[in-house]
């Protein structure tokens, strides 16, 4: 049976809030050291695992779409931390 379309989106953005979870626990990126750092912070690290996956979908011998998929991933959990971030500022002004 073929999911609908919408469960793979569920199922996407429920392993972009799992990973925003696991920086946060894990690697200590929280709302706190978010709001301390600059956002230029942020955008490096997805500007990081941008150019690797990118790197990795150029290779003509790509076969590792896990690793993209992961590096992807975490793109669109940084990318939570900076929206987080903005609204933060915006209901504090």
């Amino acid at each position: 049976m073929t999911a609908k379309p919408h469960q793979h989106t569920e199922r996407v953005l429920n392993e972009i809030a799992k990973e925003r979870m696991r920086q946060i626990k894990i690697k200590g990126y929280t709302p706190e050291s978010d709001d301390e750092s600059v956002n230029s912070h942020l955008f490096g690290l997805m500007e990081e695992r941008m150019i690797l996956a990118e790197a990795y979908m150029e290779d003509a011998n790509f076969v590792n779409v896990e690793f993209v998929r992961d590096k992807l991933i975490e793109v669109a959990a940084l990318s939570a931390a900076l929206i987080e971030q903005l609204d933060r500022k915006k209901s504090a002004a």
